[in-house]
């Protein structure tokens, strides 16, 4: 009998543009507004529907499901960190620019604080 080559499933990062995020929020809200979410997220058959959605308008590859939850993820983490930044009363907002302000010694001591923690 003639031996098997074995070759490794290998996951290829996913490559995200803006229009991806937007166009997940966008599928996502849809579900919500339509009761489709649970108080602690979404059911699986949602899920495959989120996923047929966004793989057919994509312009770019597929996604897979990991891909989209672990997109969704991050975007709620970023939320979570530009929500805190607002709410200090040491960080701004510059409306012309779309981004957060801060005075440079301010940015120097957040930055140490959370570049350290996420390296621990």
């Amino acid at each position: 009998m003639a031996s098997q080559l074995m070759v490794p499933y290998k996951i290829l990062k996913a490559v995200w543009i803006k229009y991806d995020d937007r166009r997940l929020l966008d599928i996502i809200v849809t579900q919500c507004e339509n009761g489709r979410k649970l108080n602690n997220g979404f059911k699986k058959e949602v899920w495959q529907d989120i996923i047929v959605k966004f793989n057919l308008s994509a312009m770019e590859e597929n996604k897979s499901a990991q891909q989209l939850k672990t997109d969704l993820q991050m975007m709620k983490q970023k939320w979570k960190t530009f929500t805190c930044l607002l709410n200090s009363l040491s960080f701004g907002w510059n409306d012309e620019a779309g981004v957060v302000t801060a005075s440079d010694s301010v940015w120097s001591d957040y930055l140490t604080v959370h570049i350290i923690s996420y390296q621990i």
